[in-house]
């Protein structure tokens, strides 16, 4: 059997000198992936004309390399009086800072680069401007 990420084959199981039962098997993948869509695919091929089966159970992917998810906090008041959010998250990861009126409907409102592990957003405030919502993510 053989294991393919896209198109690069990550794996090789060869039957003729694998023991008979349930194998565990861990993989790595070829390069740092991003967020998209990749596809993990399987060729079983026979050999002596003998009729072959494989069942992949349990597979399991994941994201390596943040240590801390992104928490959002409100820093303070600046000189001038505007509310300024904090994120605080693994060095070196920059966030998106989205927000919403209805919880239901996000927008983008800043990048946020992240060079030390802190990142500060003042937030503009208007008289009479709607409640806001905020919250960051890793893009």
């Amino acid at each position: 059997m053989t294991v393919y990420w896209n198109t690069n084959q990550i794996g090789l199981a060869d039957e003729r000198v694998t023991d008979p039962g349930m194998q565990h098997y861990q993989l790595v993948l070829p390069a740092t992936m991003t967020n998209g869509l990749y596809t993990l695919s399987f060729r079983l091929d026979a050999f002596n004309r003998t009729s072959s089966s494989v069942t992949v159970t349990n597979v399991a992917t994941g994201f390596v390399g943040l240590t801390e998810p992104p928490v959002l906090s409100v820093a303070g008041i600046d000189t001038n009086g505007v509310p300024v959010l904090q994120v605080t998250t693994t060095t070196g990861f920059d966030c998106v800072l989205l927000q919403s009126a209805n919880l239901m409907d996000w927008t983008p409102a800043a990048v946020l680069v992240n060079t030390n592990g802190t990142a500060l957003c003042p937030l503009p405030v208007g008289t009479n401007a709607s409640p806001q919502f905020y919250r960051a993510m890793i893009p």
